[in-house]
């Protein structure tokens, strides 16, 4: 099956000598204009995500 977005006229696939298939289906021009770019704003939080375990630091120590 094809996904709605892709144009299926323009299927193309590909055989490479190692038996790798490679099948590329383009998208519609009408999916392509529905796919609008987003920015989306990176907010620092200024502090780790990941908090220290005190029993791994005391078990470095020995």
């Amino acid at each position: 099956m094809v996904p709605e977005q892709c144009d299926s006229e323009k299927l193309t696939s590909t055989l490479s000598l190692d038996g790798v298939l490679t099948i590329t289906a383009p998208r519609k021009p009408e999916a392509e204009e529905a796919r609008k770019e987003r920015v989306i704003n990176i907010e620092h939080t200024g502090k780790s995500a990941v908090e220290d375990d005190p029993e791994i630091k005391q078990g470095d120590k020995k």
